[in-house]
Formats: structure tokens, C-alpha cells, sequence
């Protein structure tokens, strides 16, 4: 294949734009490893910078490519069509490698009850999130996060009291202030 007939190739599939990417990056990939065949017929740029021109993204080069590509590793051929690239790449990195299959199962069940379109990130990340075990009205804080909003509660509950203004008090605050005159 020329490097015309790719780039046709490219443009045409990337206008899918739920799936082209997972699509080609295995292409993609390919052509990067036989780039030097390709590389005077590109006028002596580089597989990015080719791929950054034809796809009019800088966003886009042999990076972006190799992300899909792991998350096509990560969890199949079979998602390459069915899973919005995005949706792809935030299953592959956030979702444990024993839980994939499950993700899997419950991504392309939403699939077909969406008439066999691909989730969009929003649409898919309350199913992973289920997966997960999230819960998305839970805030989650780490431990130092929680203990420096203790903290300044407790310094602004001391600064109402010094300048005489009789604070709100949180129960939970009660607690961390016994000991302190009022």
C-alpha cells in the first residue's frame, strides 16, 4: 500500500469518530515500525509529524495511536468496534486487569440497548464507575485531604470564638474541640 492510499485509508476511518481510532492503530503502529520504506515519500518528516498533518491535530500522532492500541491489548480485538476509543483507554488504565472481562460484558450490553452505537465517555463511566464500586454522590477524599479540612474547621471554629462571634457547630468538629475554652 502507498503512503497515498494509507492516508485515504486513514482519513476515511478516523471519520468514524467513536471507533476509528481503535481501528487504525494497529495500522498505524505497523506503518510507524516501516516507516523508512514510507519516510521519502513523506518528504523526510516523521510518522508524527505525517500523522499530525493528515489528521490536522498535533494531538494526534504516533502517541495517541499507541494508548489505543494498549487498550485494544489490554482488552481484545472484539472492542475495536464496539467501544468509543476514549471509553477504551479509561477501561484499560482504570479498571483492575480482573475485572476487564466484566467491564467488557456490561459495556457491550449497554452497547446493543444503544442500538448498537458506542458509548460516549459520559454514558459510559456511571457503568464503570458500578463496576468500580463507586459511588458517585460519595466524595472521596484521601486521609490527608480529610485531616487538613479538620484542620482549618477547627482554626476558623477557634477565630469565631476569639472574636466573640458564636460559631455553627459541627458534631463532628464538637470532637476535635474538646479542650478549648470557650
Amino acid at each position: 500500500m502507498s503512503l497515498k492510499e494509507f492516508s485515504k485509508k486513514l482519513r476515511e476511518t478516523m471519520a468514524m469518530v467513536d471507533t476509528g481510532p481503535l481501528i487504525m492503530a494497529a495500522e498505524v503502529i505497523q506503518l510507524a515500525k516501516d516507516w523508512d520504506q514510507y519516510q521519502e515519500e513523506a518528504g523526510g518528516i516523521s510518522v508524527s509529524q505525517y500523522l499530525t498533518g493528515e489528521l490536522g491535530s498535533k494531538k494526534k500522532g504516533l502517541d495517541y495511536f499507541n494508548r489505543r492500541q494498549l487498550a485494544v491489548n489490554a482488552l481484545g480485538e472484539d472492542i475495536r468496534r464496539t467501544m468509543h476509543h476514549e471509553v477504551a483507554i479509561t477501561v484499560a488504565q482504570t479498571v483492575p486487569k480482573d475485572l476487564h472481562e466484566k467491564a467488557k460484558a456490561a459495556l457491550t450490553e449497554a452497547y446493543i440497548k444503544n442500538r448498537s452505537c458506542p458509548l460516549s465517555p459520559a454514558q459510559a463511566q456511571p457503568i464503570i464507575n458500578k463496576i468500580l464500586g463507586r459511588n458517585p454522590m460519595h466524595r472521596v477524599g484521601c486521609q490527608k485531604c480529610v485531616a487538613l479540612q479538620a484542620e482549618i474547621d477547627k482554626l476558623r471554629f477557634q477565630l469565631a470564638i476569639k472574636e466573640g462571634v458564636v460559631p455553627v457547630v459541627n458534631p463532628e468538629l464538637r470532637k476535635a474541640e474538646v479542650g478549648l475554652s470557650a
